[in-house]
């Protein structure tokens, strides 16, 4: 039996409002896989401030319908698709999906939305091989951080030697 049309009013407004939310939106394939693994990838993204779900492609037209949003044609995709929505890190959905991907087989990019744009498959997937905001931010200390502890280095080689030197002239003085 098909959907009541006061089930089909809900999950439009539950797709707006995760719409209305989003940084990122990630569409993927997943036919053939399995319920438990998919319950297993909805519960880590959800401890990362992700939802995953599977929502109809008319339904998710009509709550894209309002936002501006280039090159959007889900008629595109062809099949069946998952969607996953991203409140905070922006990459961090597409690593995780990829990751999942590598194990299962059975799911792959279909595309996605980022600021405005509608993504293609292979550019969410150039997306998920991006470095974490975690990793750049510590790249960025480590940057920064290199040249200060070769300045420290240096000065402690500096005061090392003025101690060596000051040793052997005490050495070389007879004790009196």
């Amino acid at each position: 039996m098909g959907k009541t049309r006061l089930k089909k009013k809900e999950e439009l407004e539950n797709l707006q409002e995760k719409i209305s939310k989003m940084k990122i939106v990630l569409f993927t394939y997943y036919s053939g896989l399995p319920v438990g693994e998919e319950t297993k990838l909805r519960k880590a993204l959800r401890a990362e401030n992700c939802d995953y779900l599977v929502a109809k492609k008319t339904l998710l037209k009509l709550a894209l319908q309002d936002k501006s949003i280039e090159n959007l044609d889900l008629d595109q995709l062809t099949r069946p698709i998952s969607v996953t929505f991203g409140y905070g890190d922006e990459v961090y959905p597409a690593q995780a999906l990829a990751e999942f991907m590598k194990d299962h087989g059975m799911m792959e990019f279909a595309g996605g939305i980022l600021e405005g744009k509608f993504l293609s498959a292979s550019e969410v997937k150039a997306l998920s091989m991006l470095p974490s905001r975690n990793d750049l931010l510590a790249q960025l200390v480590r940057t920064v951080q290199s040249p200060i502890s070769g300045f420290v280095t240096v000065l402690k080689g500096n005061l090392t030697g003025l101690v060596n030197v000051l040793t052997a002239i005490k050495d070389q003085k007879p004790s009196s």
